[in-house]
Order: C-alpha cells, then sequence, then structure tokens
C-alpha cells in the first residue's frame, strides 16, 4: 500500500510506532463522504499507530492545528499543511510528501 510507503511508520510527532491504522483526514461525517469516490485520495490519508489515532479522535481541535483533520469545504486536503514525522509538508494525490512552510499562526 502507497501510504505505508510513503509514511514507513507514525506520522505523528517523532513516534517510531508501526502504521497500524490509516486516518482519513478529511472526517467522513455522517454519511457524507460513503460514496466519495476521492475518499481515499492520498493527500486525505496518513498512518497512523493505534495510540496516535486514538488521539486524533479525542483532541480534534488540536488534530486540526496539526493538519491532521481537515475541515469540509475548507481547502483541498492537498492543499492543507500537516505536521508529518515533525516536519511541515503536503501531501499530493500521486503520493508524494512536499516540504511547506508552517501555516500561519503556528504554535508549539
Amino acid at each position: 500500500m502507497l501510504i505505508v510507503a510513503r509514511d514507513t511508520r507514525c506520522v505523528f510527532g517523532r513516534c517510531d510506532g508501526a502504521i497500524e491504522e490509516v486516518h482519513h483526514r478529511l472526517p467522513r461525517g455522517m454519511g457524507g463522504a460513503g460514496r466519495d469516490e476521492t475518499r481515499w485520495s492520498y493527500s486525505r490519508l496518513v498512518g497512523l499507530c493505534a495510540v496516535h489515532h486514538r488521539w486524533v479522535e479525542l483532541n480534534r481541535r488540536r488534530a486540526y492545528e496539526l493538519g491532521l483533520l481537515v475541515r469540509h469545504g475548507r481547502a483541498a486536503c492537498s492543499l492543507v499543511p500537516v505536521l508529518h514525522h515533525g516536519r511541515w509538508v503536503l501531501l499530493d494525490d500521486g503520493g508524494c510528501v512536499l516540504p511547506c512552510e508552517a501555516p500561519a499562526g503556528w504554535s508549539e
């Protein structure tokens, strides 16, 4: 699977955990994305260990700040920076990881 080849391990911070789950950055919502043919686009997906996938679901506000979640209707996932292995990147739909600047107003 390209996600495992691209991400190699959990993308959360400096976690060395294996990818156990593929996380959708764009939440599927209530009945909305089930038929969305782009739901498996590579820019929408990141590999996480089970612990950090659970963290994303429990800390949604912070996950949006880290680019691990993307709000519906705001921008395409390929245009939203994500903190990926401790560095800011853009993920494209071809499976590439492109370094970028931190989002405006970012603070750790």
